[in-house]
């Protein structure tokens, strides 16, 4: 259908009783089709409908200001920061929080990632503290490519309060373990050139990530666990023991005394039990053990 004809069966769909199930079903699929055409229109047309949480058609929204960044990304930045001095962005909730303003920026920052680094930094710096985590957490990082991925993470590291800089690489952590698993954090670090903080940060979620999906598809192994305490003596040495009793204890307070029991021999089976680990002071079965019962016990 063309443009004309989406907007001839959507006015056909106004034009009937709200609230009829079918009729919402067409409206959203005509309205998808019509953002691949002309965001700006879609925008245009049902922007009032933002402000209602409950509105599926609202939904779809924030990708059409996406897909509008992608063509006129200071048309759609304008467009925005119009809609926010209107007002339609106030927040509704007892904390004053929009959920849509955090959706409708990721959508427009994630373009400008790309094209105008210092314009993302800026909008960022003028949402609320509590608001700048979440954003970042609603643009799809494992979409941005090599130098939008190291913007990402420059602006994270300008805006995001210093407390808070552990949980901000949590999601970043879980989009790139199913796409590559540990070499895929490997190549993350790589790319922003990772501080050992934050590479001890990532290393705790990308671990226990890492291990959960193993588990669903086998059953883990002794090897799965020296390749694990392998990758974390490259990247954050000193945080090697811990993450691995970690991740053993999450698997025992998973299956209670039978996981204890599984955890111990998979420890036991590995290079760390085999005492011909690299650690410096060569005890790391013995500190693995202790912390795993430490963790484990009531």
């Amino acid at each position: 259908m063309s443009k004309d004809e989406l907007t001839a069966a959507l006015d056909r769909i106004a034009g009937s009783a709200r609230g009829e199930g079918s009729d919402e079903l067409l409206e959203e699929c005509l309205v998808k089709a019509l953002i691949e055409q002309d965001p700006e229109l879609a925008l245009t047309r049902y922007s009032d409908r933002i402000s209602d949480p409950a509105d599926e058609l609202a939904l779809q929204l924030p990708s059409a200001l996406l897909a509008w960044a992608h063509r006129n990304p200071t048309a759609a930045a304008e467009w925005l920061d119009l809609k926010i001095s209107e007002g339609l962005f106030e927040g509704r909730t007892l904390d004053g929080v929009c959920e849509a303003r955090t959706e409708f920026e990721a959508a427009l920052n994630e373009i400008l990632l790309l094209s105008d680094v210092n314009a993302a930094s800026k909008r960022l710096a003028d949402l609320p503290d509590d608001q700048r985590r979440e954003m970042l957490e609603g643009i799809e990082f494992s979409r941005l490519g090599p130098e939008g991925r190291k913007a990402y993470v420059d602006v994270l590291r300008e805006t995001i309060r210093e407390n808070e800089n552990a949980v901000s690489f949590d999601p970043i952590v879980a989009e790139l373990i199913p796409r590559g698993e540990l070499a895929e954090v490997s190549k993350f670090f790589g790319e922003i050139k990772a501080t050992a903080e934050e590479r001890g940060f990532a290393a705790d979620r990308a671990a226990s990530e890492h291990f959960e999906a193993i588990a669903t598809a086998r059953q883990v192994t002794g090897q799965d666990l020296d390749r694990l305490i392998e990758w974390l003596e490259r990247h954050c040495p000193e945080n090697a023991v811990r993450i691995s009793a970690t991740v053993l204890a999450e698997m025992a307070a998973n299956r209670g005394s039978a996981g204890f029991a599984e955890g111990s021999r998979l420890l036991l089976e590995s290079r760390a039990g085999k005492d011909n680990c690299r650690i410096s002071d060569g005890k790391l079965r013995t500190k693995v053990i202790g912390n795993l019962t430490a963790i484990t016990s009531p």
